[in-house]
């Protein structure tokens, strides 16, 4: 369990570990149970717990060390002890530029490294995401800095709550949004890279009223145009097909040709080719 507690001089962080009777595990600490200072006397608020696969436990929240409140990570050994092998001391801050930054969410990735996500005090208070190496240091590889700051949407008050982690390193992001006192629930989700993914909450500009002028220019696909499925796209697409076909049902004067970077869709050659690289085979191409 995780928290803060009074030391009858300020609020550290606090974790305790129990056995599996509900009793305080003693091999934890010698007590079962553990503080620590993020600061000096500082206010520190334990929120969010991990446990790495190794034993060593995770906890976040926030801290005002440095003043204003800022994020905070503390890492333990399984006996309860600092991990000095994480930031030196065991325990790490990072703010975002002024106000205060609420860690909220912490998560440990396949790889080591760590996700905390929360509220940021920058703009009307938005989404804030840090990742760190598994020594504890910003990872830069996470959009430039190690750090992320999205904005829900205008003049609203974003929170960030909860961190889901997909088999293909992208990370979604989940909390409230709110305008005017009305609460919404929000998500964004990041690249491995730490931008925000653009697949997210695509427009469909499909499925309305198609129409076509007999003996007409030909229709063709706009350039941003996107087929995606989100289900082979988190695992790989070998062995999927893909069926283009005229609404309607084939028509002898219907052939689907390319433009682009797309080359002929010949079945003859066997190759389909996109920008230089095959990605797959032609296999029928005839009569819409």
């Amino acid at each position: 369990m995780g928290g803060a507690a009074f030391t009858g001089v300020s609020f550290d962080a606090a974790v305790a570990r129990l056995t599996s009777n509900g009793a305080l595990d003693t091999s934890f600490n010698g007590t079962g149970r553990v503080t620590t200072d993020i600061g000096t006397n500082s206010s520190d608020t334990g929120y969010a717990l991990a446990l790495q696969d190794d034993g060593k436990i995770v906890i976040s929240g926030w801290s005002d060390a440095a003043g204003n409140n800022d994020y905070f990570t503390v890492r333990y050994n399984s006996d309860g002890s600092l991990d000095n092998g994480f930031s030196a001391d065991g325990k790490v801050t990072t703010g975002f530029g002024g106000g205060s930054d609420l860690g909220q969410a912490v998560t440990v990735q396949p790889d080591g490294k760590i996700i905390v996500a929360g509220q940021t005090g920058t703009g009307g208070n938005n989404f804030g995401v840090v990742r760190y190496n598994a020594d504890g240091t910003l990872d830069s590889t996470f959009n430039g800095s190690g750090t992320g700051d999205t904005a829900i949407g205008t003049s609203t008050d974003d929170r960030a709550a909860a961190i889901a982690l997909h088999l293909d390193g992208r990370i979604t992001v989940a909390g409230t949004s709110t305008t005017g006192g009305n609460h919404q629930l929000a998500m964004a989700r990041y690249t491995s890279t730490g931008t925000l993914d653009t697949r997210l909450n695509l427009t469909n500009t499909l499925g309305g009223s198609v129409g076509h002028t007999e003996g007409g220019s030909a229709t063709v696909l706009d350039s941003d145009a996107v087929l995606f499925d989100a289900e082979l796209h988190a695992t790989n697409y070998s062995g999927a097909t893909l069926t283009l076909q005229r609404n309607g049902g084939a028509n002898a004067q219907d052939l689907y040709s390319a433009t682009g970077t797309l080359v002929t869709l010949d079945p003859g050659s066997n190759n389909l080719v996109v920008d230089g690289v095959t990605i797959g085979s032609v296999t029928t191409n005839a009569n819409g």
